[in-house]
């Protein structure tokens, strides 16, 4: 059958304690909050999963984190183990897949959430680095004119790309 869990108003949430299967449901949904300790890389051991058999909806849930590890980036979490295939219905209340965790644990990492992550249906957080905006720099060419076939040197003059190392080259006007 369909089990709906609501402890009560935040701050009271479903807090996931059990290694094993903790809700063997059709459908599981909450009336409140999902509270996830981290205090390291195990699951069920030094960070809570929420480990499911059935379809979850996470309509109107809202997603808090607590903890005491210190996230390094490649670090994933696998906080919702949902059996076989099936599904996950909806996001946490404000992050959407592919959403950035902002300050992850403390750490001026992000934590990026997807809910197509371990075997496409578990909710999955990898902690990645903040992408920064380049500063103005400015560049200079050698040769300053750009024919086809021809190699050319770009050099930072001034200003810094940050962690951008990516580049692009575009012919025929910007972004064609």
């Amino acid at each position: 059958g369909d089990v709906h869990l609501d402890p009560g108003i935040s701050p009271k949430a479903v807090r996931p304690v059990a290694s094993g299967v903790d809700v063997h449901a059709d459908t599981l949904s909450f009336g409140s909050d999902i509270a996830f300790v981290i205090n390291g890389l195990t699951a069920d051991v030094q960070y809570t999963q929420l480990n499911i058999v059935g379809s979850i909806v996470l309509t109107g849930t809202d997603f808090m984190l607590s903890g005491s590890h210190t996230p390094m980036v490649g670090d994933s979490f696998v906080i919702v183990n949902n059996d076989a295939s099936d599904m996950i219905i909806s996001t946490f209340t404000g992050l959407a897949e592919g959403d950035t965790i902002f300050n992850f644990l403390g750490s001026m990492l992000v934590g990026i959430i997807t809910y197509e992550g371990g075997n496409g249906n578990d909710v999955v957080i990898t902690v990645a680095e903040l992408c920064t905006s380049p500063e103005i720099i400015a560049i200079t060419a050698s040769p300053d004119t750009a024919c086809e076939g021809a190699q050319i040197t770009l050099t930072i003059t001034d200003g810094d790309l940050g962690g951008a190392t990516d580049w692009h080259w575009y012919g025929n006007g910007c972004g064609n």
